[in-house]
């Protein structure tokens, strides 16, 4: 309770699923593909793309800790999600929306994109989406919290439940780790030190630390993200 107090006084920002939890109010979240239709089914699938956004926008209708929150979306070619999203009127009257493009700059896994009009990267995760919001809003310190990727569970889901087709097991790796994301984030950190930037991980256990910095609260409260307890573990996977 008192690690959530102390993130509540914070901005955070929430990626795709996290409209799931009631713990802090997001300021900022990013939606990009959600549960990708197009890639489970094989084929375009107008039916399953509208499902997955109704469920989406569901979420963030009944959370309370979405009334302000100011939603990203996605509006270039790839972009199903945010189309449908916008094109069906699915969030409240009067949700504040900001739109993105998708960046594919080859040389994007060396240096993050300086500016919204670049466009958001896909080739560094969600994760890479939320540091880049960060970093063009002027936050001068970004912690990535229940990013650990030792495993594939997500905190919403039963423990042994999996999303990706690409794991076999929740206890698997995260997939973006075969991607390259740790060395992605080791070259990001670099590059947003030089500019002054500091970008760290909460979860001491997080496979984040081979590249990142462990972040620690400036007062000294312990970070529990750790702890042994199973249960626990499962429920800071953000």
């Amino acid at each position: 309770d008192e690690e959530w107090e102390c993130i509540r006084e914070n901005d955070t920002i929430g990626l795709n699923y996290f409209v799931h939890q009631r713990w802090v109010d997001a300021t900022i979240h990013c939606v990009r593909e959600l549960e990708m239709p197009l890639r489970q089914e094989r084929r375009y699938s107008r039916a399953a793309i509208l499902a997955s956004a109704r469920r989406f926008c569901s979420l963030a209708k009944e959370n309370p800790r979405y009334r302000d929150t100011v939603f990203l979306l996605q509006t270039d070619f790839f972009a199903e999600m945010g189309k449908a999203v916008i094109g069906w009127d699915m969030l409240p009257e009067g949700q504040p929306i900001c739109l993105y493009r998708g960046l594919r700059r080859v040389d994007v896994d060396e240096r993050p994109p300086r500016a919204l009009a670049e466009g958001l990267p896909r080739q560094a995760g969600a994760i890479g989406a939320g540091i880049c919001i960060g970093r063009f809003f002027g936050w001068r310190n970004i912690v990535l919290v229940g990013v650990d990727l030792y495993d594939s569970r997500y905190f919403w889901l039963p423990r042994d439940e999996v999303r990706s087709a690409v794991v076999r097991t929740a206890d698997d790796r995260h997939p973006t780790v075969n991607r390259g994301i740790l060395d992605i984030m080791g070259k990001w950190r670099r590059v947003l030190e030089a500019e002054g930037l500091s970008l760290s991980v909460y979860n001491p256990r997080s496979l984040l630390c081979e590249t990142l910095p462990r972040f620690h609260w400036p007062d000294g409260l312990a970070v529990m993200a750790n702890a042994p307890n199973a249960e626990r573990e499962a429920s800071m996977d953000l």
